[in-house]
């Protein structure tokens, strides 16, 4: 998961790396939030049926 994370741009993202309390303009909060959605589709897709709830459940990466 982490190599197809990190192929499309969004380790950074889901590893914490990047935080989003650090993003202090409007474009870098709106990308950071873009990201974590992208990565937790993809987390949720790679998922068998039975454990996308707990996932989904959540508040998202941010």
């Amino acid at each position: 998961m982490q190599m197809v994370l990190e192929e499309r741009h969004l380790w950074d993202v889901v590893s914490g790396e990047v935080k989003l309390e650090y993003c202090n303009s409007t474009s870098n909060h709106a990308m950071f939030k873009q990201k974590s959605r992208k990565a937790l589709a993809i987390i949720c897709l790679a998922m068998e049926y039975s454990q996308s709830p707990l996932v989904r459940s959540g508040e998202g990466l941010a």
